[in-house]
């Protein structure tokens, strides 16, 4: 049994070893999430279109609707410590490819157990006055999202978070009907929206800005490919300066206790080239196609005291404690029937006649 004891021992060594987050986190608690787009269907000809998208996915012009897809999705996103995405949605009355892959997000993220939360956010899809039915919205997104994934579904301050996008018709100048069920935010650029929606140079914010303790991160924005726009915007295509700059900016933030909500503008919005998603840029000055999923991976270990080696020396002695662990248990276990065996060996050599001699 000496064995076993300093076996056991051992194990209970390396797991109280695993700690992976430092107090700043627990200080701090602010939560980063991320703007996530499920509009890429490969069938639909606009939908990877060249040159309105001239950045490749490392996954390739993918289907947004895939469960393989969405997993590698989740998995990134949760190694670089994003505690929820934020799905850009149209509405359940049209855009039917979307909205079955908001459901598929939802689904796979359940059968995954991931550690990423999951919020909606609610894009213009019927801009006309007396458009929008919100009690229908409220009910779809509740009865659809929020109930059949609850432990999956973001909360802040309380409640389920649910966006609204300045869609003139939509949010109506920031007097639409509101429902108490959930904690809801208007995102954009306007003087009445409560977040902001990526904020550079001439992309300016109208108002105050942070503002309601959240504030935005964005790598770059380029807008000149995207036919039809009225505004060509195109601010630092390089990826030389704007991320580093407002990440940096949002660590002071954090550090003063101003802030307690960063979201990053965005994952994968590749027309407006916003995405941190692992690509081959076009433009960069650095090649690599983790280059902004690094770097945004590295900025919230700063911001969380996180130590990146520390997170992966506790995946190898998880690991290693899988293994210990099972091997004590095999061993107690087989001690405790080898002695088990060994009684009642005992046991029926006492009661078994010996014979004459």
């Amino acid at each position: 049994m000496k064995r076993v004891s300093v076996l056991s021992y051992g194990v209970f060594l390396l797991f109280m070893s695993l700690n992976v987050v430092s107090p700043g986190l627990l200080e701090l608690n602010i939560k980063v999430g991320v703007f996530f787009y499920v509009w890429y269907d490969p069938k639909d000809s606009t939908s990877w279109r060249y040159p309105k998208i001239h950045d490749k996915p490392v996954l390739g012009h993918y289907n947004s609707c895939d469960p393989e897809v969405i997993k590698q999705h989740l998995k990134w996103i949760s190694d670089a410590y994003i505690d929820f995405i934020v799905i850009c949605w149209y509405g359940y009355t049209s855009y039917k490819f979307i909205n079955d892959t908001a459901h598929q997000v939802f689904e796979v993220a359940k059968n995954v157990s991931t550690n990423v939360k999951l919020c909606i956010a609610v894009e213009p899809f019927n801009e006309t006055e007396n458009g929008y039915n919100y009690a229908g919205i409220y009910n779809y997104v509740w009865n659809n999202f929020v109930k059949p994934y609850e432990p999956f579904y973001f909360h802040y301050q309380g409640k389920p978070l649910l966006l609204f996008y300045q869609g003139k018709h939509l949010v109506q100048n920031g007097n639409f009907p509101k429902n108490n069920t959930f904690t809801i935010e208007i995102f954009g650029h306007e003087e009445y929206c409560t977040w902001v929606y990526g904020y550079a140079e001439e992309l300016r914010v109208d108002g105050p800005y942070p503002r309601n303790r959240q504030f935005s991160v964005m790598p770059r924005y380029d807008e000149t490919s995207i036919p039809n726009r009225t505004r060509q915007h195109c601010i630092d295509p390089r990826l030389e300066y704007l991320y580093v700059e407002q990440w940096e900016e949002a660590l002071k933030l954090a550090s003063r206790g101003a802030i307690d909500i960063i979201t990053i503008t965005s994952w994968n919005e590749f027309p407006e080239r916003t995405a941190i998603e692992p690509h081959y840029d076009s433009t960069a000055w650095n090649k690599n196609p983790y280059y902004l999923y690094d770097l945004t991976r590295t900025y919230i270990c700063k911001l969380k005291g996180i130590d990146p080696q520390v997170q992966e020396n506790t995946k190898d002695n998880l690991k290693l404690l899988t293994v210990l662990g099972t091997l004590c248990i095999a061993v107690i276990l087989g001690l405790f029937l080898g002695r088990r065996r060994l009684r009642l060996k005992r046991r029926l050599l006492r009661t078994t006649p010996h014979s004459a001699a």
